[in-house]
């Protein structure tokens, strides 16, 4: 809320992109998240430094949602933004 010099941090244009919004084509309502129409299951995947990072297929949206957070924890550590 109080963006004064003091109060902001340095970071590089691609962390800086982590901090992105949820996009609003976004079907699950969760960042990452996404549903396979063939296979009737919800998909993961995090983006880090130019590559995708497929976590799978899961049978519940929780799951999914849980293997994205924690992926993204790991890759975008104090930059994380889950949406």
């Amino acid at each position: 809320m109080n963006n004064t010099i003091k109060n902001l941090r340095a970071a590089s244009k691609s962390e800086n992109q982590f901090n992105t919004r949820i996009n609003k084509t976004n079907t699950s309502g969760i960042k990452g998240v996404g549903w396979d129409k063939k296979n009737n299951k919800w998909t993961g995947k995090v983006g880090y430094k130019r590559k995708s990072f497929w976590l799978g297929r899961f049978d519940n949206k929780d799951d999914a949602e849980a293997a994205v957070v924690a992926k993204r924890l790991e890759l975008h550590e104090s930059f994380a933004n889950n949406g």
